[in-house]
């Protein structure tokens, strides 16, 4: 039931700063049930790994793409986090989010075309090293948004996500 409603009339397609971002960034983490990154991946050619909040073995290939899907993922409909009792029970996994935590920590952040108001991407800001620069890209960025930023420690950045990624490979 999951992948049909998920299932377009049309092949939805990596837009360029999927494509982008999968060449940029070693490490991807996404609230988005599509499969978006892993396309634009073997679009590319590239090798990459896929862990949702279901895995409790979350090992990072330095040759590899590797994407944490927060809230699971269509090719696999039993990861998919759709209430408010499974978000509850994904908290306890210390493993999946021991391991976001640790690359948060380590890296810089930039969160690109997402809102940043729900529990899980706020789960996630909470994690990472706030000394380091981190950035958030969007076109419109409102007051009330401007204050989030500034809890998290993150810079605006007002551009859209493929022109962002653009000047990020130039």
């Amino acid at each position: 039931i999951a992948l049909n409603l998920m299932d377009m009339p049309q092949s939805v397609e990596p837009t360029l700063a999927h494509l982008l971002a999968v060449q940029k960034f070693r490490i991807i983490v996404t609230t988005n049930f599509d499969m978006l990154f892993e396309r634009a991946c073997e679009k590319l050619n590239l090798s990459y790994r896929v862990f949702t909040s279901s895995d409790h073995e979350c090992g990072v290939d330095p040759d590899s793409v590797t994407i944490y899907k927060i809230d699971g993922t269509i090719s696999a409909p039993e990861t998919m986090i759709l209430t408010m009792g499974q978000r509850s029970s994904v908290a306890s996994n210390f493993y999946f989010w021991d391991a976001i935590a640790r690359h948060l920590m380590e890296k810089p952040v930039a969160v690109v075309g997402h809102s940043i108001s729900d529990e899980a991407s706020q789960g996630v800001l909470e994690r990472r090293d706030k000394s380091r620069k981190g950035l958030y890209v969007a076109p419109n960025i409102d007051p009330v948004m401007d204050i989030m930023l500034n809890r998290y420690k993150l810079s605006a950045v007002r551009v859209d996500a493929d022109s962002f990624m653009k000047a990020l490979r130039a």
